[in-house]
């Protein structure tokens, strides 16, 4: 029971790599259409875009946090093993899942809070 449990967490290990990955490609994607996004959504001022500082002090903490969220996925796999269904297919269904998620709520949370904007007069 030691070695199959173990063998999970060396799985989910794997795939913390592409989950990062997914992450720092929504991240970064997001980060490079704030401005316009911004800008999109004012019909009637013209708005300068700014980095938002604060932001970017702040995107180790919530990379920090996301892998932590990662973690959700292997204590998903270790409590279907202790029921007795252990399938691979679950495990790639559940990572699918919670990278789609991370990475969306990566993008959102980029495209509101990365950059601050100011309206011109």
């Amino acid at each position: 029971m030691k070695e199959e449990l173990k063998a999970i967490c060396v799985d989910w290990e794997k795939l913390r790599i592409p989950y990062n990955i997914f992450l720092l490609i929504s991240t970064i994607t997001a980060y490079l259409i704030a401005p316009h996004f911004l800008e999109a959504q004012v019909s009637d001022g013209i708005i300068k875009a700014e980095r938002n500082i604060f932001f970017i002090i702040t995107l180790p903490i919530l990379a920090l946090a996301a892998n932590t969220l990662f973690l959700i996925g292997p204590l998903f796999e270790f409590y279907l093993y202790f029921l007795g269904i252990n399938k691979r297919a679950i495990r790639i269904l559940t990572f699918l899942a919670g990278s789609g998620m991370g990475s969306i709520l990566a993008g959102i949370l980029t495209l509101e809070y990365s950059h601050i904007p100011h309206y011109i007069e």
